[in-house]
């Protein structure tokens, strides 16, 4: 079977991060944010901050623990520990 993750924006936070940090951490002609193809990164990768926001119309979302945008899945450490 397989199962398919979909964001739900309206009840949780999502992702967000500044495309400057990105380009700066992993070279400026980078498309992290924007290609969902799989590239390894780890040979040049430099850590930067993401944080979660709100991206629906509710203003009392909640932090996911569980995240999938643009091909890239997020955990929180209760997540993974999980895994």
């Amino acid at each position: 079977m397989i199962y398919v993750i979909h964001p739900d924006y309206q009840h949780y936070k999502s992702f967000v991060f500044d495309s400057e940090l990105v380009r700066k951490a992993l070279g400026s002609e980078t498309q992290f944010h924007f290609s969902r193809s799989p590239k390894q990164y780890s040979a040049n990768w430099k850590s930067f901050d993401i944080k979660f926001e709100s991206l629906g119309s509710s203003k009392k979302a909640s932090m996911p623990d569980v995240m999938v945008r643009n091909g890239r899945l997020f955990l929180t450490t209760a997540a993974h520990d999980i895994l």
